[in-house]
């Protein structure tokens, strides 16, 4: 009677270890996960923001300079390299084809550019 009372303690004991060791694995495992989740969001977080102050900059008036800041369909000149990093935060404006420089294809892809066209092609 003895022996088989210790033996079913010692079945449940072993059972209940074997049991919580998995439980902890798998939640290391998704510690882990969370943990390179949380540093993606962060990231993302920051390439957002930086996007936002780009787009506030230009919307925003600003006195000093007699600047009312843009609106929608105000045209401005844009350099490549900017308008390809907004186009890289998802936020490029349209693109008056006619009126961009040949050395522009030399830093965006035209396929970028008609797409973004502020005429749109047939």
């Amino acid at each position: 009677m003895f022996n088989s009372k210790l033996f079913f303690s010692l079945a449940v004991f072993t059972f209940f270890l074997i049991i919580t060791s998995l439980v902890k694995n798998q939640s290391r495992i998704i510690e882990k996960q969370i943990k390179s989740l949380n540093i993606n969001i962060i990231a993302k977080e920051k390439n957002i923001s930086e996007a936002e102050m780009e787009f506030s900059y230009l919307s925003s008036p600003n006195p000093m300079y007699d600047f009312p800041g843009l609106k929608a369909g105000n045209k401005w000149c844009l350099c490549a390299l900017r308008w390809k990093e907004a186009l890289i935060h998802n936020v490029a404006p349209k693109v008056i084809l006619e009126a961009t420089n040949e050395e522009t294809l030399k830093v965006v892809n035209i396929d970028d550019l008609i797409k973004h066209s502020y005429k749109k092609f047939s």
